[in-house]
């Protein structure tokens, strides 16, 4: 996407919030605030005096009063506004390791999209979920010989109230998950980096401000839907399972895969994911779609439709494969979770932690929103 992996624009936003006075502070005029990805123009003096109980209107109080630089208060204001709703503490650092690390990435899909020309990207309506959850953009990326669909996922766009049910309060960290569910499975190799979606991180040389950066997902091409009985599909379902059980996927359903014929399956949407203990987990019938199937079930009632049938998937096991069993022993012998740690908050990289070595203890997967 040419020139955006050292986010000068965006660094540049961030030192005028931290230096002093701020946005807007001592060194300029008030600036809009930036509420939930949308500029909040600073509030104007109202035309009309207010009385007071002393009989004095608010113009003559504040005459009364020592005559103060208010600038450098909003300037503060402004700056924090904008570090409640797009910063925790750590998460900067995992969006800088994340920066840091792009541009010496090697893998071809990554390159492609990070040095690739920005596409036009334009709001992408899904077939499947209509809206969609979270705003999504697509764009056809074109570069060096190869064309492929880019789908960017801006901050701004994580529906809030969504977002919070899921334990996922922090738009920055949504954004990660996907690059950090991307990371995992190519750092775990085959079968599952060729399951995931291949995700980097974009930082427009035009933005404002963090909500308008995010996520970039390559298109996996295929439908939104695993093709019914599902014949064909037990290994790829089998592996499906094992990822979104050491991720703590919290959103798997039919629609957040990309599959077609011959068998061929792409995993999607991972904001939602590196889930805690007690994090909620989505309780449409078919969400958890690969866990369950790996645990005997085969048909699912989902609501204004008919019911989901794969019959045609053979018997599975929630037993670990010996891949699997490799997979979890490098995890195991790896605190920093093969680089993914750095990408979590503390509580979500002990809770993968914790799902690893339960699993190596059972020698099986995990069920469904067991996180």
């Amino acid at each position: 996407m040419g020139p955006v992996a050292t986010m000068e624009s965006v660094s540049a936003w961030d030192r005028r919030a931290a230096a002093p006075g701020g946005i807007g502070g001592a060194h300029g005029p008030a600036k809009a605030a930036v509420v939930g990805g949308t500029e909040t123009p600073p509030a104007k003096p109202s035309r009309v005096p207010s009385l007071g109980a002393s009989g004095k209107n608010s113009s003559d109080r504040q005459r009364d009063r020592p005559r103060r630089d208010h600038a450098p208060r909003v300037g503060l204001l402004v700056y924090m506004v904008a570090r409640v709703l797009y910063f925790v503490p750590g998460d900067r650092e995992r969006l800088d390791c994340v920066r840091a690390a792009q541009p010496s990435l090697e893998h071809p899909d990554e390159r492609f999209m990070l040095d690739a020309p920005t596409p036009a990207y334009a709001p992408h309506r899904s077939l499947t979920a209509d809206p969609n959850v979270n705003e999504v953009l697509s764009g056809l990326a074109d570069y060096d010989g190869r064309r492929a669909r880019l789908y960017f996922k801006p901050l701004s766009g994580v529906r809030r109230t969504a977002a919070h049910l899921y334990g996922q309060d922090n738009p920055v960290d949504v954004g990660i998950h996907e690059v950090a569910a991307w990371w995992l499975a190519r750092e775990l190799g085959p079968p599952w980096s060729e399951l995931v979606a291949p995700t980097v991180w974009f930082d427009p040389p035009d933005a404002q401000d963090i909500g308008s950066c995010g996520p970039v997902i390559l298109g996996m091409g295929g439908y939104a839907s695993l093709p019914q009985p599902g014949a064909g599909f037990d290994r790829l379902i089998s592996d499906a399972a094992f990822f979104d059980a050491v991720i703590g996927a919290q959103d798997r359903h039919d629609h957040n895969l990309r599959a077609e014929m011959p068998p061929r399956l792409a995993l999607i949407d991972h904001g939602y994911a590196f889930a805690r203990t007690g994090d909620w987990h989505n309780p449409y019938e078919a969400a958890g779609l690969f866990l369950k199937i790996r645990f005997g079930e085969r048909r699912f009632r989902v609501p204004d439709g008919p019911v989901l049938d794969y019959s045609g998937v053979g018997p599975l096991s929630p037993a670990l494969g010996a891949h699997e069993q490799a997979a979890i022993a490098r995890l195991a012998a790896d605190r920093d979770l093969l680089g993914v740690a750095q990408l979590l908050s503390d509580d979500r990289a002990q809770a993968l932690r914790d799902r690893v070595a339960r699993m190596a203890g059972s020698g099986e997967v995990l069920q469904a929103a067991d996180f």
